[in-house]
């Protein structure tokens, strides 16, 4: 009688849901397959109307770590401080893509709040790409990014136009709690060498000094 309702419990029901170990484990191996490709995403379908395998390769990997939501975070953390370049750039691209839910115009945006401290560790990788791909993130992430202010700051003064760019951006959507980034961003105001990063750096002066 009792195996009776256990095999009905089980045909009704399904299986069990999967535990948070296991959602981890299938989300480390969703990232190996990131391996040997860009997560920089173009669009899905050629000019001729056929789909591009890699692409669609690129949108299932998303898809699936993003219903795994905050359980992906561990193997992204992760992949951010690997050995092999491409894939901390990899780990870096797909956070902004969960964090903003652009990839996709059905998708929901993912909580990686879990990721700041890691994603404050890469603002000094050795790689230009994975420093500005880091700071981008913290664009979506706003003020809860906090602690990766004097990692920003730091970052103004970098060789690379895109990282000085992506800094400024990401203290301008911190907001107030980046004080301590207005001297730096008022020096940067004025002699960066590049227009735009000067720009950036007044809009987020203005947005950083609001009350």
């Amino acid at each position: 009688m009792i195996l009776c309702l256990v095999l009905l419990c089980s045909s009704i029901w399904g299986q069990p849901p999967q535990t948070t170990s296991n959602r981890q484990a299938e989300a480390a191996k969703i990232v190996e397959q990131m391996h040997g490709i860009s997560m920089r995403l173009r669009g899905t379908v050629s000019s001729n109307g056929q789909p591009i395998p890699e692409e669609v390769q690129k949108h299932e990997i998303l898809r699936q770590l993003a219903r795994l939501g905050k359980d992906a975070m561990p193997a992204l953390i992760l992949a951010l401080s690997d050995a092999d370049v491409q894939t901390r750039q990899n780990a870096a691209i797909t956070l902004d893509w969960l964090a903003s839910g652009l990839w996709d115009s059905r998708a929901d945006k993912v909580d990686i709040r879990a990721a700041i401290a890691a994603l404050t560790k890469a603002l000094a990788d050795v790689d230009a790409n994975v420093r500005g791909y880091a700071a981008n993130v913290f664009v979506k992430v706003g003020p809860d990014a906090k602690m990766a202010v004097p990692a920003l700051i730091k970052l103004l003064q970098d060789p690379w136009e895109g990282a000085r760019l992506s800094s400024c951006a990401a203290l301008r959507q911190i907001g107030p709690d980046a004080q301590d980034a207005l001297p730096a961003l008022r020096a940067t105001a004025l002699n960066d060498v590049s227009g735009d990063v000067r720009r950036c750096a007044e809009a987020a002066i203005t947005f950083v000094q609001k009350k």
